[in-house]
């Protein structure tokens, strides 16, 4: 696969996010402890590794832009204290392993063998690097996702057989997700390692929402849970602490529209994302909890790419644990 380039104005004078990340790469680079003298180790990189020459300045500069347009003003990466400023710092500084990290298709590689008779992973029945969608003969009838395996928001609830019409708008989506390289120009690098695949994967819950629990890990702490439901283009989430309680920020309607029932054997789901998220210094589990069954959907690596907005108090809970940046 050839490598993706970035596409950026470059208008006279520098516009800020330039002049912020040129400082930023400046300050990281300066003195005889810059991670710019350090290598990583095999099977792994930073995003000040992957980046060569003016596509690390531009990619830093694209993403401080999202990050300045989320939260009015730019991240710190000397001294990054808060939440946001340490997903940012992660992109670019964080020792990610490669090529898997982010691949829906392989992030079967970080359940630990130990685990794996106890984490399951989705069906994944068809796949291919081509936009061209299987015939009907070739698929099981019921209800399925299509998915991209190396970005964010590539996927579509899908019932085959197809009509034709589906079949010809799924076949055109899945074409733009395969030539889209996706967290190329604003950090989210690893992504562009992946070889890019569609996918069938069976659907948990048939045609009706399933709720997503992400379990956020920093230095091997529970930092908080979310408990998501998407009904059609709506995400609705429930924000926990560690225990399932529920913050004070959480509105209660929004709360009912997820009505996360309380998982069974609860500490011992616990130990197992912590099991799972052992090897991260920070990593976001998603787990489907399904009829008993335990179901790894994804690891997130940078939740929400660092834009999201949280409350200050819960910014710094989740801060506070992340005390540790490697």
């Amino acid at each position: 696969m050839s490598r993706p380039t970035i596409s950026i104005h470059r208008p006279r004078p520098a516009p800020p996010q330039f002049v912020a990340a040129a400082d930023a790469i400046h300050g990281l680079a300066r003195g005889l402890n810059s991670p710019f003298h350090r290598r990583p180790p095999p099977g792994f990189l930073r995003g000040i590794d992957f980046y060569s020459g003016f596509d690390l300045l531009h990619a830093m500069a694209n993403g401080m832009h999202g990050f300045h347009a989320a939260h009015g003003r730019y991240p710190d990466l000397l001294e990054p204290r808060t939440y946001p400023d340490k997903v940012f710092w992660r992109k670019f500084l964080s020792l990610t392993k490669v090529p898997e990290s982010g691949d829906k298709l392989n992030h079967g590689h970080f359940i630990p063998d130990r685990l794996k008779p106890l984490v399951l992973l989705p069906e994944v029945v068809w796949r291919s690097a081509l936009p061209r969608l299987p015939d009907d003969d070739e698929i099981e009838p019921g209800w399925y996702f299509l998915k991209a395996n190396h970005g964010s928001r590539f996927n579509a609830r899908v019932r085959f057989p197809l009509a034709a019409d589906a079949r010809d708008r799924l076949a055109a989506e899945a074409a733009r997700w395969l030539a889209h390289a996706y967290g190329f120009g604003d950090g989210e690098w690893w992504y562009s390692l992946i070889p890019r695949r569609i996918f069938l994967e069976r659907s948990l819950s048939g045609p009706d929402p399933i709720v997503t629990w992400e379990f956020t890990v920093a230095n091997g702490v529970l930092a908080g849970v979310n408990a998501v439901k998407r009904i059609g283009a709506v995400t609705h989430v429930a924000w926990m602490r560690d225990d399932l309680s529920v913050h004070d920020f959480q509105d209660p309607a929004e709360y009912a529209t997820v009505a996360p029932a309380r998982p069974a054997d609860y500490g011992r789901l616990v130990e197992l994302v912590l099991e799972i998220a052992r090897p991260f210094n920070f990593v976001r589990v998603d787990l489907h909890l399904v009829d008993g069954a335990i179901y790894l959907s994804e690891l997130t690596l940078s939740p929400s790419n660092a834009l999201a907005g949280r409350p200050p108090d819960f910014d710094r809970h989740l801060s506070a644990l992340w005390n540790v940046l490697e």
